[in-house]
């Protein structure tokens, strides 16, 4: 099959052919995806290490030889990607990047105007609390979006997945894979800033999870990206006055 790239700031991934189909993944800059169907105007891919499979247009991507590496990724500044003279585009945040920064595709050239974050070195809590802080600060009161993974919309597991790329680790897309992944922390009084907090619905089946930011605070998505208080329960909304998810477990996974 041959191989593709996302070529615009990101695209949305859709169910089927059809513009008001439903999205089942956005894709950013640089991701490389298999190219499974090509027909008019839109072609059927599928995401990487994942069964996602879905619709994006003709025009919306490139062909390319290889898969770019997360080695380096856009840091939450941002940034921009040239082509020529006529083609410059926002790139967001988490975002692969080759090292020399410059992409080559079956029909440009990008050079990347950005800095960027190298995530080979793993995470250490003390050394890399000023990241987690500058992702808290980037991303909070980011509006929900569903399949969502840019500061203009972003749903629970996107947030993650983009907070744990900046440590060279790829999560699954789904939550009950991500659930598999890591260490269990058997007490709340033990969670660190990192770890991955999993939470149940009524009938007890996992369905939310969040960030620990610190060992009485979560961010996690709702309406919006926001910080909320975790104990033993789950998470206090202050707005609300009220414990709103439960907790199953808290994971740590770097």
């Amino acid at each position: 099959m041959a191989l593709g790239i996302c070529v615009l700031s990101s695209i949305s991934v859709l169910e089927s052919p059809e513009f008001s189909s439903n999205r089942v993944y956005e894709l950013l800059f640089g991701e490389a995806f298999t190219i499974i169907e090509r027909k008019k105007s839109w072609t059927m891919i599928q995401i990487l290490d994942s069964e996602i499979q879905g619709w994006i247009m003709e025009g919306q991507f490139d062909l390319v030889e290889e898969i770019i590496p997360i080695d380096y990724i856009i840091d939450e500044v941002g940034g921009y990607a040239v082509a020529g003279e006529n083609k410059t585009l926002q790139i967001f945040h988490g975002s692969p990047i080759p090292e020399n920064k410059s992409i080559v595709t079956s029909n440009d050239n990008y050079k990347i105007l950005s800095d960027l974050r190298s995530t080979l070195d793993g995470y250490e809590e003390e050394r890399d609390r000023e990241h987690l802080e500058n992702f808290v600060a980037s991303y909070l009161n980011t509006p929900f979006s569903y399949k969502g993974r840019t500061i203009h919309g972003v749903d629970n597991i996107g947030l993650c997945g983009l907070f744990y790329r900046h440590f060279g680790i790829e999560i699954p897309k789904d939550i009950p894979s991500i659930l598999q992944l890591g260490t269990t922390i058997d007490f709340v009084s033990e969670i660190k800033g990192g770890d991955l907090a999993f939470f149940i619905d009524d009938e007890g089946t996992v369905n939310h999870i969040g960030i620990v930011i610190s060992d009485e605070e979560v961010l996690h998505v709702v309406e919006k990206v926001r910080i909320d208080s975790i104990d033993n329960e789950g998470i206090f909304n202050h707005d609300l006055e009220q414990t709103t998810h439960k907790l199953r477990i808290v994971k740590r996974l770097i």
